[in-house]
């Protein structure tokens, strides 16, 4: 060490590299915070949908907890469902929540669970109904739908897509009825004309 100024250099350059993690990590803290407030504003804004419907928001619950959860196999394999709301739309008992998508992995759907009274089958008024929804998913077991939609639903869309679930389910509740061919478990769960 000649000058002050090489002293100043060694003694500066230790504490210059702390502040490098330190940013670093502050990076991913404020990301995680962000994350956190999205998932809480999400939260209210169904919670707030339930209340305004008379419906139950149930929150987090397990997927392989109860049916007509563990009837859906995608549903049972989740894990954890999000955002739960349960309850009674247009005279049948429904289930919304999000889960997450297998393909591809991280992503986030909202999917609605609707039960009929009686075996559901796939027919022409249930392509009807199911052509009037756009980029939808549809899954069977006996008298449970599942209706999953591409993406997380915002809160605004809940309203017509329970509706929309609701009607799909009625068409293949009607085409069950009038079909004359007797419905039976198919493979993974669906329904096949025998």
């Amino acid at each position: 060490m000649h000058n002050v100024p090489d002293a100043l250099a060694i003694a500066e350059y230790p504490a210059g590299l702390s502040v490098i993690p330190i940013a670093f990590l502050s990076s991913f803290a404020l990301l995680g915070a962000v994350r956190i407030w999205r998932a809480l504003r999400r939260r209210r804004a169904f919670r707030d949908f339930a209340a305004a419907r008379h419906l139950q928001f149930a929150g987090t619950i397990p997927s392989d907890a109860r049916a007509p959860y563990t009837r859906i196999d995608k549903v049972r394999r989740a894990v954890l469902l999000w955002n739960v709301i349960e309850g009674q739309w247009d005279g049948l008992p429904v289930r919304l929540f999000d889960m997450p998508e297998r393909i591809p992995r991280g992503r986030r759907t909202t999917a609605i669970l609707v039960t009929v009274g009686d075996i559901l089958h796939r027919g022409a008024e249930a392509e009807r109904a199911i052509a009037a929804v756009p980029k939808v998913r549809i899954e069977t077991n006996l008298d449970v739908v599942c209706v999953s939609s591409m993406r997380q639903l915002e809160a605004a869309e809940l309203a017509a897509s329970l509706s929309s679930a609701v009607t799909i389910a009625k068409a293949m509740e009607r085409d069950a009825s009038t079909d004359a061919r007797p419905a039976s478990r198919g493979m993974f769960g669906t329904l096949d004309a025998e």
